[in-house]
């Protein structure tokens, strides 16, 4: 775990132009339950090299079509998911063993239970709150988020994402290890408003629902991983003609 890999990629098409590339970013967040602070950090940062790579025009916003997947190690209604696409989250209202939804609240031992810092989770002269490399700012937005009060503890990120899986399924599951079956895998996708049919979800794969899994312990002879394998069928419409090219 706690890595990341993000790529721009250009479908190979004769029509294809600079505007037809698309990021594809995947990562692996820290497993541990008690502490939702580093995979919120992690999260922070990992968006911030997906600004970097995937944002087309700085000054406007604009970025590339976004494909972000990988191992999240968090449920479905956690603040960690929520904040991925709801865009937002106030931090220190939440206790780090609460953030990946991991853990039932009825299990939690009061020394996990501490809340989160009402400060920074990375330095603001590295990545700032709305999840950018503070680098890649110009002075003004710099100094904006320099003068900052650390104390509002609030992330937010630019990039709008649905979820390729209902996350309102509780019955799905991604992986069997141990004695319980979750899910903690994801496949987000953007969804710009100027251009809301710029990338567009054809396919997927059905997950496992909790009762189809429930003699199944992973890995085993049949799946040799602890995660069942997620899949996802796009279309990317090319900007200068109306040809949908399928990833």
């Amino acid at each position: 775990d706690n890595c990341g890999l993000i790529a721009l990629f250009q479908p190979i098409h004769p029509e294809t132009s600079s505007d037809d590339l698309f990021c594809v970013a995947t990562t692996h967040l820290l497993f541990s339950p008690k502490r939702g602070d580093i995979k919120l950090a992690q999260l922070q940062y990992f968006l911030a090299e997906v600004d970097r790579l995937a944002t087309r025009d700085h000054p406007t916003g604009c970025y590339y079509p976004i494909i972000l997947c990988g191992d999240f190690n968090a449920q479905p209604q956690c603040p960690l998911i929520q904040f991925l696409l709801n865009q937002y989250i106030k931090y220190d209202s939440f206790r780090c063993i609460d953030i990946s939804g991991q853990t039932p609240s009825s299990v939690v031992d009061d020394c996990f239970s501490h809340p989160l810092p009402s400060n920074e989770l990375l330095p603001l002269s590295f990545v700032t709150s709305d999840c950018r490399l503070a680098t890649l700012n110009d002075d003004l937005v710099f100094e904006k988020h320099a003068n900052q009060q650390q104390s509002s503890a609030i992330l937010t990120h630019n990039k709008q994402l649905l979820s390729v899986y209902d996350s309102n399924d509780m019955l799905d599951v991604t992986t069997n290890a141990g004695d319980e079956a979750h899910l903690v895998d994801y496949i987000f996708y953007s969804q710009q408003e100027n251009d809301p049919y710029r990338l567009n979800l054809l396919s997927r794969y059905d997950l496992y629902k909790q009762d189809e899994v429930i003699n199944v312990h992973m890995p085993n002879h049949q799946f040799a991983s602890d995660h069942f394998m997620l899949a996802a069928k796009f279309a990317l419409k090319l900007r200068k003609t109306n040809v949908a090219h399928q990833q």
